[in-house]
């Protein structure tokens, strides 16, 4: 929401001053009419460019955001809905690298939120998940596992910190 409110102030403010140098060199004659010309230019060529930038960071983001989905959904949501349905389903070597790698799907959408090419939108909903997901006992004690040292902690980009205070509190032997 704020970066849309930004994309809107910029072109704004760049249509108002293209708008305000015509109107003012038309009344006051500040510069010849091939510099005026060029200030045009340049002010349009920076507006261009600026819709160019935006246009791109969509195409990013939906192209991230596709990449995410698609993920989640061929490798993991039938996957954490059975551990959901199932609290006494037995977590395997391959089951336990799957759980794993989906910590770092996560770590990878958060970092991308941290790096702005995820709306706080879209970010909300995906934590949401996240946190619903690792509060599974048998995940939640994988997480625990693996973020109980500080190296462990940093491998998920920050992703800990922001999810931790929305955690299920319990110790390894409470799971």
């Amino acid at each position: 929401m704020k970066k849309n409110i930004r994309i809107k102030a910029i072109s704004v403010t760049i249509a108002i001053l293209i708008i305000s140098f015509v109107y003012i060199n038309f009344h006051c004659q500040l510069i010849d009419g091939e510099n005026f010309l060029g200030v045009i230019v340049a002010l349009s060529t920076l507006y261009y460019g600026f819709l160019v930038y935006k246009i791109e960071d969509d195409k990013m983001f939906k192209d991230l955001f596709e990449s995410f989905n698609k993920k989640y959904d061929d490798k993991y949501n039938d996957f954490l809905n059975e551990i959901r349905s199932n609290k006494s389903i037995e977590i395997n070597a391959e089951k336990k690298d799957k759980i794993i790698d989906y910590f770092n799907l996560s770590a990878e959408e958060y970092l991308w939120f941290k790096k702005g090419r995820i709306p706080n939108d879209v970010w909300k909903a995906w934590e949401s998940g996240m946190v619903d997901n690792i509060n599974l006992p048998q995940i939640l004690k994988i997480f625990i596992e693996e973020t109980k040292s500080e190296n462990g902690k940093e491998s998920y980009y920050g992703l800990y910190e922001k999810i931790e205070p929305r955690l299920k509190k319990h110790s390894l032997d409470d799971i």
